[in-house]
């Protein structure tokens, strides 16, 4: 699926919506049922990620809202958040460029048992990369409530 775009690198990488059409196209079963897997992500209600993102990564600042995804895309979209900063973190530092990280809502994350996990480990690991990570929160009961985030 990604020699052409790797052979072409003007091209807007895949989707998942372009990983559903080459699974349809392929003759075997495996395939089909892959596709069809698939397709209530890519085409369906929680196709919200299967299109190329709206976020310009370049920028300096990057903000990131999941205020508007529903409660069946909330884990996702806040471990493809968490990822994206992790992968900003790891690019910045090769550069020799320090990385401010803001989390707004903090305790929002520790609500979440997979994003609470990443982002405690997150919150470990980015002093060695020159970053500095700030979690901010209104609601500091609701965030010393979760074991995770009181370590």
């Amino acid at each position: 699926m990604y020699l052409t775009y790797l052979h072409t690198p003007e091209l807007a990488s895949p989707t998942l919506d372009t990983l559903y059409e080459m699974l349809r196209a392929q003759p075997e079963p495996q395939a089909h049922e892959l596709a069809t897997a698939l397709e209530l992500y890519a085409r369906g209600s929680a196709s919200g990620f299967a299109q190329q993102t709206n976020v310009d990564t370049t920028n300096r600042v990057m903000v990131f809202d999941l205020a508007a995804l529903g409660a069946d895309l909330q884990t996702f979209g806040m471990m493809v958040v968490l990822e994206e900063v992790w992968r900003r973190i790891v690019a910045n530092k090769r550069r020799g460029v320090r990385t401010w990280l803001y989390v707004d809502e903090f305790h929002v994350l520790f609500a979440n048992d997979y994003a609470g996990a990443y982002c405690q480990s997150l919150f470990k690991r980015v002093r060695k990369y020159g970053a500095a990570a700030t979690g901010i929160t209104q609601n500091i009961e609701e965030l010393l409530e979760s074991e995770r985030a009181r370590l």
